[in-house]
Parts: structure tokens; C-alpha cells; sequence
């Protein structure tokens, strides 16, 4: 359970809290609830594993340097605070807005804004071709959205077809940019009859 515990914590800069742990834990480690049957509390485990225990108080001096490094994480594309959330990244959603009211201006203290934009094609293919080199050159829909990655799979499928095709078109994107080729006309890829050359 140590083990697995400081391996997940090596993966994250912010301290571990039980979704963080269930969000990069692999299927065969034990579940936080395992955990927490053995330890008795969830930071009991943690201070076993010599990680630092979840805090009950934050300055805003921490709170901003945990979202910065929640940024410098998951790169400023996929800031948003619906992933922030949903990874379970601290100091948790009521901590931020106590402090700063809303998740926009705690990110405007850090000269950020929320990158509430309409996706190009382009765009969403080589963030999938960054992701799938990041995991080996694959990775599964599950995996992905356990990660909290965008743009979405349902988003893929719409514009891809499939989520299949989105992998294939992102992999061939990727094998484009390093023989300085271009990529075929996106504006097909969405229709049935079209066949990759």
C-alpha cells in the first residue's frame, strides 16, 4: 500500500488526496478504501508513506501555487476548473472560491484566463497525438477520461467519426510533422465515405 501510494504521489505535484490516488492508481494497486481500512484515515496513510498529509488550512499564497502547478500539470489548454475538480486536485473547489469568489479570478491572480475556446481539428489532433505519446501510442477511451483529457471523446467521435479514427488521425498527424509532410484535409474527416491515402 506504501508503495503504491508514493508511486501515485510521484506522478502529481500536489499533495495526494483519495480522488488524485483513484484518478493515477493502476487497476491491480489497492483502492483508497482498501487504504483507508488499513490506515484508519486517509492522511494516517499518507504520514505512514512519509507524504505530506492533506492541510484543513491554506494561505492564498499555497492555493495559488497548487493551481499553478495544476496548470503547469495539465497545460494551460485544459485549465478548466470542471477538470480541476474532477481529478481532485487541492486545496478543493470551496477552499478557492472562499478566497478568490470564482475560479477566473483566482486564475487571473496567476495572469491566466479559462480557456473556454471552440476546438479546431488541429488543435484537438495534436493534443491527442501529445497524449498518446505520453501513454506509448495508445491509450484507451476509459484512461482518457479518467484523466480528465480534452477535448473530449464525444467530442472526437462527433468530428472523427469514431474514437478509433481520432487515435489513427492524431498517430498520422504525428508521423506527418516529423517527415515535414502535411496532414490531408481535415474537412473530410468526418465523412463516412472518406478514405485515408
Amino acid at each position: 500500500m506504501i508503495i503504491a501510494l508514493r508511486r501515485v504521489a510521484s506522478l502529481v505535484p500536489s499533495t495526494l488526496s483519495k480522488k488524485l490516488y483513484k484518478t493515477f492508481a493502476l487497476s491491480h494497486e489497492p483502492s483508497a478504501i482498501s487504504i483507508i481500512r488499513h490506515f484508519g484515515t486517509w492522511n494516517r496513510a499518507l504520514e505512514n508513506a512519509g507524504l505530506p498529509a492533506i492541510k484543513k488550512k491554506y494561505t492564498e499564497e499555497e492555493i495559488l501555487s497548487s493551481i499553478q502547478q495544476f496548470v503547469n500539470f495539465y497545460g494551460e489548454e485544459q485549465v478548466s476548473l470542471d477538470l480541476y475538480r474532477r481529478v481532485g486536485w487541492l486545496p478543493g473547489e470551496t477552499t478557492i472560491l472562499r478566497y478568490f469568489g470564482t475560479w477566473e479570478n483566482a486564475l487571473s491572480h496567476l495572469g491566466l484566463t479559462s480557456k473556454y475556446k471552440k476546438y479546431t481539428k488541429e488543435w484537438a489532433l495534436e493534443q491527442l497525438g501529445q497524449i498518446l505519446q505520453r501513454h506509448g501510442g495508445d491509450i484507451s477511451a476509459e484512461e482518457y477520461t479518467k484523466h480528465g483529457y480534452k477535448p473530449s471523446i464525444s467530442w472526437l467521435k462527433r468530428h472523427f467519426d469514431s474514437w478509433k479514427k481520432a487515435k489513427e488521425w492524431a498517430l498520422l498527424n504525428q508521423k506527418c510533422k516529423t517527415s515535414n509532410k502535411y496532414l490531408p484535409n481535415l474537412k473530410n474527416t468526418s465523412n463516412p465515405n472518406y478514405k485515408k491515402e
